[in-house]
């Protein structure tokens, strides 16, 4: 049903304008704003279509980002969901991941863990290296097997998409495309990318937030809202229908809420009901 996560989820681009992005040559400077935090999301069904017999959704999604500009940054995820049926029955699916990336996205290492009712159905581990800044991005895989795949040059990576994703906002453009590898799916996938991104909403308290401990760390930001599609890589860009689609407000210090993910046969909510924000980390004298 569902294999990518969601915060690569969150998304995650370093094209705008409807080109295609290249590989980093320095960072940008939209990084220094990130925010290292713990966010926490309670899922419950958006929608679901007669035919796919979905009759409710409860989980959580557990997001952490922590690192710096100077030594990389990490991301932790847990995806934990269960969806019913009109039968009674129920599948429970828990998807964990954990990502490190360097600030300008020439190297990035993935671990990814899948579950589907306590019984692991995938599992990938390995690492990426950008071979110059016009090189193709060389891939090797520990699990599920040794091996090797070589990407295209433009393919990016989670963070190096959620930065582009901000600085094209700050821009005040619209449309962000792009190649993204998260290292899932077994390592062996890349999906193109097509982001919309809404009017800048002022900055203004986050009253509907007002329960969440920590959210009013959030009054006074600029924010949009986005939209993300993906699509299998070998499809034609951006035509037809995606595999799935994400939304969501997108705060400028990278924290998100209101998120919605879209599987086709069924949407599912995310809001948020923790925030946890950790010091800076320090770049080494």
């Amino acid at each position: 049903m569902m294999r990518r996560s969601p915060l690569a989820i969150l998304v995650a681009v370093l094209a705008v304008a409807s080109t295609s992005a290249g590989a980093a040559t320095q960072l940008p400077p939209e990084a220094s704003l990130l925010a290292p935090h713990r966010a926490v999301y309670d899922l419950e069904l958006g929608s679901a279509r007669a035919s796919s017999s979905v009759s409710g959704v409860r989980g959580r999604l557990v997001f952490e980002f922590t690192g710096n500009v100077c030594e990389g940054f990490t991301q932790n995820m847990r995806f934990v969901m269960g969806v019913s049926n009109r039968d009674g029955g129920e599948t429970m699916s828990d998807l964990r991941s954990t990502t490190w990336e360097t600030p300008g996205g020439d190297k990035f290492r993935f671990t990814v863990d899948d579950f589907q009712n306590a019984e692991p159905t995938d599992v990938a581990a390995g690492s990426a290296e950008r071979a110059g800044d016009k090189g193709a991005v060389d891939v090797s895989l520990a699990k599920p097997k040794l091996s090797k795949l070589s990407l295209l040059p433009d393919t990016i990576f989670p963070v190096q998409h959620t930065i582009a994703l901000l600085g094209t906002a700050l821009r005040g453009e619209h449309v962000m495309a792009a190649n993204l590898f998260d290292g899932s799916e077994k390592g062996q996938k890349v999906s193109f990318t097509n982001s919309i991104i809404g009017s800048l909403r002022p900055a203004a308290a986050s009253l509907e937030l007002a329960g969440v401990k920590n959210a009013e760390r959030l009054n006074g930001l600029r924010s949009w809202p986005v939209n993300i599609a993906y699509y299998d890589a070998d499809s034609a860009k951006a035509e037809g229908t995606p595999a799935h689609e994400m939304s969501f407000v997108f705060y400028e210090n990278g924290v998100v809420r209101q998120l919605a993910i879209d599987y086709g046969n069924l949407s599912v909510k995310g809001t948020l009901a923790e925030i946890e924000f950790y010091p800076p980390a320090k770049c080494p004298n």
